[in-house]
């Protein structure tokens, strides 16, 4: 057993001269110092991909809303298209299709309304049901 005791005596001298040095000191100081560094840019890059995923969820939100609007307002000319054929048309059976077509697009403008109001932001809210005011009172001068 004393030679165990011995030893560990001499370990600790050989530790505690260790620590007391200067060198060894700023050894130590340093590599906590890059460990640290090392884990603070570990965390910079798992934010800046969290940032990265959010930020392109966004964009691609914004795309679909951006698309549905585009959607509509061809919709809404086209649909002014047909109605002022429609009023011009003398033939019985082409104002029949023409009304065909302008129901048909009145069916996809309220399914694109539907459809960009389930992903609206609560911000747009109220120019939202303003457009659905006014295309509603489009369809009214209309019947």
């Amino acid at each position: 057993m004393e030679t165990t005791a011995s030893e560990s005596g001499s370990m600790r001298q050989t530790v505690r001269k260790f620590l007391s040095s200067p060198a060894s000191a700023l050894w130590i100081g340093f590599t906590g110092l890059f460990l640290l560094m090392g884990f603070m840019a570990i965390d910079a890059t798992t934010s800046l991909r969290e940032v990265a995923r959010t930020t392109e969820a966004l964009r691609a939100e914004s795309r679909r809303r951006d698309s549905l609007l585009d959607q509509l307002r061809s919709d809404i000319y086209h649909s002014g298209t047909v109605v002022r054929d429609h009023l011009v048309e003398h033939d019985d059976e082409r104002a029949k299709a023409q009304k065909a077509e302008l129901e048909l697009l009145r069916t996809r403008i309220d399914e694109t309304l539907r459809n960009y109001g389930r992903e609206l932001p609560k911000t747009e809210r109220n120019a939202f049901d303003a457009l659905n005011r006014r295309i509603a009172a489009y369809w009214r001068s209309l019947a």
